[in-house]
């Protein structure tokens, strides 16, 4: 009877010193903490959006990188509505501490409200947008020329070449007048006018497509009253 219970003792002693390390083992497993790396790729922690004479200098910090090609950079003359694509910056590698990006846009008219926000792309090609949005106002430095001599008219670059999706094209009026914009290729010869009228005083976009290009190097023209006129190049891929 005695010696029953003894190899009783011994099976349950073996019992506990087996199964209860498995559990424990695996309460430290489930316990420790996992790098977010890959759990929350592109964390976006911040992002600043700073005006000063002519430029919007912008600023964000990322907690991780992983699976992440590059972030695109998105401005809008509004909180909501059309946002135009206006640089994709490669990351910096992968650390799971993150990075900080600055960007400088020159693209910008001193006076006017400009409306950033980002979207990190992934490897896959999907692409998420950031719910944070920032704004900025340039301001001209002070004994600066006054706002009465700036530019009557102004033509936006456009960014990224036009393939299937169509790119847009910026164009600031400062005073009401009419506004033509048309499309040439290398020869000269005008292929497409885009518009033709007069415009109030603001910001536009138009957007572009590929239909009737074929594939090359075209220039989009804007001309206005008293003799202005300025081109843009535009890179057309098929």
């Amino acid at each position: 009877m005695k010696s029953r219970h003894v190899v009783f003792l011994l099976l349950l002693v073996g019992f506990v010193f087996v199964v209860f390390p498995f559990f424990g083992k695996g309460q430290g497993r489930d316990s420790q903490p996992v790098a977010s790396v890959e759990l929350n790729p592109g964390i976006l922690k911040s992002l600043v959006a700073r005006g000063s004479d002519n430029t919007v200098v912008l600023r964000w910090s990322t907690s991780n990188k992983a699976g992440i090609s590059h972030y695109s950079l998105y401005r809008g003359f509004a909180p909501v509505g059309k946002f135009s694509l206006i640089s994709e910056i490669p990351v910096h590698g992968l650390n799971p501490g993150g990075f900080d990006y600055t960007f400088v846009d020159e693209w910008v008219i001193n006076g006017v409200t400009y409306y950033y926000k980002i979207a990190y792309k992934t490897s896959t090609g999907a692409e998420v947008v950031y719910p944070m949005l920032v704004s900025a106002t340039p301001s001209e430095k002070e004994g600066q020329t006054p706002p009465e001599s700036l530019e009557q008219y102004r033509l936006f670059a456009n960014y990224a070449n036009l393939s299937t999706a169509p790119t847009t094209i910026d164009f600031y009026v400062r005073n009401s007048g009419k506004v033509r914009l048309e499309i040439y290729d290398l020869n000269g010869k005008e292929v497409k006018t885009l518009v033709s009228r007069d415009f109030l005083p603001g910001i536009y976009t138009l957007d572009l497509t590929n239909e009737d290009l074929d594939a090359g190097v075209y220039f989009v023209k804007m001309t206005g009253d008293h003799g202005f006129s300025t081109m843009q190049k535009v890179l057309v891929v098929k």
